[in-house]
């Protein structure tokens, strides 16, 4: 009986341990944010850099144009538009010529991330 209450004990640590968390992110939030429905982030890669911010999230963001190149690093990461994407733009003004991504991923082939309701476009 004992040791099966320290199975069902450590059972229950390692759910919550994984449990997944959703961020909110703003253009027109106010600089710098925490990342809560109240106070979002105001960038996705300020988001993404965040360490709170962890594999298996979820980054809820805002309508409007984020200026930024996005790259999710090692992190897997779900990243989705409130207003899908005829409202929401990933569009970092880039140099003549540019020849880079605008939006990674990941770094690690391991981490699957999800991208979904947004324009993503480099030529601004």
């Amino acid at each position: 009986m004992r040791s099966a209450l320290a199975i069902l004990t450590a059972v229950s640590f390692v759910v919550s341990a994984s449990a997944q968390t959703t961020w909110y992110v703003d253009v027109q939030g106010t600089p710098p944010g925490t990342g809560t429905p109240e106070n979002p982030f105001v960038s996705i890669q300020q988001a993404i850099n965040s360490p709170t911010v962890v594999t298996g999230d979820t980054l809820f963001v805002a309508p409007g144009v984020y200026a930024e190149k996005v790259n999710l690093g090692n992190k897997a990461l779900t990243l989705r538009s409130q207003a899908g994407p005829a409202d929401t733009w990933i569009e970092p003004v880039v140099p003549a010529g540019y020849a880079g991504f605008v939006v990674t991923l990941a770094g690690n082939s391991n981490a699957i991330s999800t991208i979904q309701g947004f324009t993503v476009s480099g030529a601004k």
